[in-house]
């Protein structure tokens, strides 16, 4: 190791090691509000306190709100998570337009198995800058089928792409077990 390794080290430890620096004057007075140490009669009506704290952190349910969210969510298959990302099916940044297209196809409030879309829609959904990049990715997801996508001569609102599972492909993955 070389001494201005050994240096950087050793300062990098002194920093991580030194005790936190002590709270300046006005935001102690602040957070003394806050602070669950004893109380004395002057601080006593500063502290607020919920009329009935929950029991060991633990907040009851709220009957009225529904217990998963009914607007902002996705769905997603296991098959996607548990089988396809560790057997490698999505190389490169090739899930990132997968996932743009599962999102606002099967993953979303309410499904469907296509949608129209532009190749600059694909680009500012996926992140995908490079218009060679995704007609790569497009032609890969043919090839394997995860997309079917067609296009009509004339159709100026993109091509059409149907989105399908691993599992719903025809047996080209045999050697997973879905």
């Amino acid at each position: 190791m070389k001494k201005s390794e050994r240096k950087l080290l050793a300062e990098t430890l002194d920093k991580a090691l030194e005790p936190p620096p002590k709270r300046k004057p006005a935001l102690a007075s602040h957070l003394a509000e806050y602070d669950e140490g004893p109380l004395t009669s002057t601080e006593l009506p500063k502290r607020v306190t919920p009329p009935n704290p929950p029991s060991r952190g633990v907040t009851p349910p709220d009957p009225t709100r529904p217990a998963a969210p009914q607007r902002d969510f996705n769905k997603r298959a296991n098959s996607l998570d548990r089988v396809a990302l560790p057997a490698g099916i999505f190389p490169g940044s090739s899930k990132k337009l997968y996932d743009a297209l599962y999102i606002r196809t099967r993953g979303a409030v309410i499904p469907a198995k296509s949608i129209r879309a532009t190749k600059r829609e694909l680009s500012d959904w996926s992140g995908i800058r490079n218009a060679k990049t995704i007609d790569a990715h497009l032609r890969y997801f043919s090839a394997v089928g995860l997309i079917v996508s067609s296009w009509e001569r004339g159709q100026n609102d993109g091509a059409l792409y149907e989105v399908l599972l691993p599992e719903e492909t025809s047996g080209l993955f045999v050697g997973c077990t879905w």
